[in-house]
């Protein structure tokens, strides 16, 4: 078997990388010129198919409001993942290079979208029918069962993603001892004396996420990919680890967590407070499952926005508390300089259409990374 590290210092990938967020750009203002036009659409075949079956609510006007609804969600969502470059069956932010891969890559990109359609009908399938359910059976607090169902959902998926991070992620402890016993020092100052320090495995390519942390209770799990480790020196990788010793020491895992569950009830509290305004409620099957597919598409542009900004402030204040940690402004800015130039997917997560941004662009953390040497200065001079 023959592994191979994509990642490095290669100008093409950079500019590969380039190419692809500016094709991202252009896509998601199609798909938001298109948005409007596609939910009107959207909401006149609700209506004339509850015109069709003259308002009844019998099985078949059910049956036939989900097939119909659940195919144009499906052909939605196909065409917002081919304008916005998110095609999972391209997809490479987690990748391993080996003959079975290569010749799963040759197979027809039509199949791997065939399938992909499939998925995303059987899961918009199941939730118009739990929508149906849910606003038939449960009265004035009918939203709860979705928005409920939604965090179960992303609940479960979490647990089972922490049970098998090792299996997903083959890992082994660092082999450099001295930069081990540094990195020890760094997590004991930052209380966190059990850490994990892990080199990934090389033949796994992570195209945005170079150094990351998984925490378990105390014990972070640390996680580094050779690009690191290439291409940075001790100070600089020593300033990205207390990075990601800060998001551990802030909680910003289960605090994120927190903002999406929020969001998620807050959403489909609107939804309902929609469909109640409408005439006291829709009873139409097709009315019903357009609507709420309006008012998830509204809102999935609104809450990945919200999410984004409080990414961006999360990151801020690790990169701080690395500053903090280390006290090394230099090899702050010379290490996000130098995987902004090695790793191509970095800088298109970092800068992906501002509101919707993750992390904040290379010249804000600069900028206050600069400013908080000064202000350090300033308060060392009073």
């Amino acid at each position: 078997m023959k592994f191979k590290f994509l990642c490095g210092p290669d100008r093409c990938c950079a500019a590969l990388a380039e190419a692809q967020l500016e094709k991202r750009w252009q896509g998601y203002l199609i798909w938001l010129l298109l948005l409007p036009f596609a939910l009107a659409a959207f909401l006149a075949i609700g209506k004339a198919g509850d015109a069709f079956f003259a308002g009844q609510t019998t099985v078949a006007a059910d049956l036939c409001a989900i097939l119909v609804v659940t195919f144009l969600s499906s052909v939605m969502a196909c065409v917002y993942t081919s304008l916005s470059g998110k095609d999972p069956s391209k997809n490479k932010s987690v990748e391993v290079k080996s003959d079975e891969a290569t010749d799963a890559s040759a197979r027809p990109s039509s199949l791997n979208g065939a399938v992909f359609f499939l998925a995303c009908s059987l899961l918009a399938g199941s939730f118009q029918v739990l929508y149906l359910i849910s606003y038939r059976w449960f009265g004035n607090f009918w939203w709860l069962v979705p928005a409920l169902t939604s965090i179960a959902f992303s609940a479960a998926m979490i647990m089972v993603q922490s049970k098998i991070l090792k299996q997903i992620f083959p890992a082994s402890p660092l082999a450099d001892e001295s930069m081990s016993r540094r990195l020890y020092e760094i997590a004991d100052q930052a209380g966190f004396p059990l850490v994990e320090l892990l080199h990934l495995d090389s033949g796994i390519n992570m195209d945005d996420k170079p150094l990351f942390v998984a925490t378990i209770q105390d014990r972070p799990r640390v996680y580094f990919t050779s690009t690191v480790l290439d291409n940075l020196n001790s100070d600089e990788i020593s300033v990205a680890f207390a990075h990601e010793l800060g998001h551990a020491k802030m909680n910003h895992v289960f605090s994120k967590l927190i903002l999406k569950y929020l969001l998620v009830l807050g959403k489909w509290f609107i939804a309902a407070q929609i469909v109640s305004a409408l005439c006291g409620g829709v009873s139409g099957a097709f009315s019903l499952l357009t609507l709420l597919y309006a008012v998830d598409a509204v809102t999935g542009a609104i809450i990945p926005a919200i999410e984004g900004m409080y990414s961006r402030y999360c990151e801020k204040q690790a990169d701080l508390f690395a500053l903090e940690l280390t006290g090394d402004v230099e090899s702050f800015v010379t290490a996000f300089e130098r995987l902004y130039d090695v790793v191509p997917g970095i800088k298109a997560r970092h800068a992906l259409i501002g509101i919707y941004a993750t992390h904040p662009g290379l010249d804000k953390r600069i900028g206050y990374a600069r400013a908080w040497k000064t202000a350090s200065r300033n308060w060392e001079g009073v």
